[in-house]
C-alpha cells in the first residue's frame, strides 16, 4: 500500500437507542466511535465474542439457572450448551474449539462449583416468584421496549432485567439482596486476577443502583463485585457518585 494510501471506513451510523446498559455506557467512555458501529447496522454483525468472554457468560448463565433450583453440574451443562451454541453461529465458517478446551475453563468450573455450595445467598427463589419459561424468553431488552415488565416480587432478584423510562437506563444486576440489614447489588466476575472494583466495574454498580432505585425508591448502601470463589469486594454507594455515572448515561443517550 502507497504512502497515500489509506483504509477508510465511513464514520458510523447508529441505530436509534432506546435504553443505556452498564455494558454501552462502558463502551462509549472508552471508544465513542468503536459504540457507534456496534450500534450501526451495517457492522453490528462483524462484532465477534472472544472466548473468555463466552466463559464470563457461561458462569452468568449457569448462576442464572440457579435462581429457578437447578442443581450446579445441570445449570453448567444448560449455560454451556446455549453460549457454544451462539458462539458457533457468530463464528461461522469458523469452528470455535470445544468449550472444555477454552482458556480457563477447568479452573473457572471449579471454583463456581465450590462457591455454588457454599453461598448461601445464592438460595434458589421460591417457586412463586421464578420466571416462567414464557417470561425468561421475553425477559430481554427488547421486551422492555415494547413495555413488557415482569412482577417485582421479593428480593433476592437474579438476573433480573431493570429499566427506568424516565432516564432512558436499562440493566441486569447479577443479584439483588438485603444482607445484614443493608439493600446490595451485586455483580459476578469470573476472571481469575479480580480485586476491588475497577472504575468500569465501579459504574456499572453505580448504575445498577440507580436501576434499583427507580424500581424499590430505595438506592443500595453496597455494591459488590463477587468472584467466582465467592470472595466479595464491597465498596459504598454514594448518591454523588450515582448522580456523576446517571448524568454521563444520560448524555450518552
Amino acid at each position: 500500500m502507497g504512502e497515500s494510501e489509506q483504509l477508510r471506513w465511513d464514520p458510523p451510523r447508529p441505530s436509534s437507542v432506546a435504553w443505556i446498559t452498564p455494558t454501552l455506557l462502558n463502551s462509549a467512555s472508552k471508544c465513542p466511535a468503536r459504540a457507534g458501529f456496534e450500534k450501526d447496522p451495517r457492522t453490528a454483525s462483524l462484532r465477534r465474542s472472544g472466548l473468555r468472554a463466552a466463559l464470563g457468560s457461561v458462569a452468568h448463565l449457569a448462576w442464572e439457572h440457579r435462581a429457578v433450583g437447578v442443581d450446579f453440574e445441570s445449570a453448567w451443562a444448560k449455560a454451556t450448551e446455549e453460549t457454544s451454541t451462539r458462539i458457533a453461529k457468530e463464528w461461522s465458517p469458523a469452528i470455535p474449539p470445544t468449550p472444555s478446551n477454552w482458556p480457563g475453563w477447568a479452573l473457572t468450573k471449579t471454583r463456581m462449583r465450590n462457591a455454588w455450595a457454599n453461598d448461601s445467598s445464592s438460595r434458589p427463589v421460591p417457586s412463586k416468584d421464578r420466571y416462567t419459561a414464557g417470561d425468561k424468553l421475553s425477559g430481554s431488552q427488547a421486551a422492555w421496549e415494547s413495555g413488557w415488565a415482569p412482577p417485582v416480587g421479593p428480593l433476592p432478584w437474579r438476573e433480573r432485567w431493570l429499566h427506568d423510562p424516565l432516564r432512558h437506563l436499562a440493566g441486569k444486576p447479577d443479584l439483588v439482596e438485603r444482607l445484614d440489614g443493608q439493600l446490595r447489588v451485586v455483580d459476578l466476575k469470573s476472571g481469575k486476577q479480580q480485586g476491588p472494583p475497577t472504575q468500569s466495574q465501579a459504574d456499572q454498580l453505580l448504575l445498577y443502583a440507580a436501576l434499583v432505585e427507580s424500581v424499590l425508591s430505595e438506592l443500595p448502601t453496597v455494591g459488590e463485585i463477587r468472584d467466582a470463589d465467592g470472595r466479595r469486594y464491597p465498596m459504598d454507594i454514594e448518591r454523588g457518585a450515582v448522580e456523576s455515572v446517571v448524568a454521563r448515561a444520560e448524555d450518552t443517550w
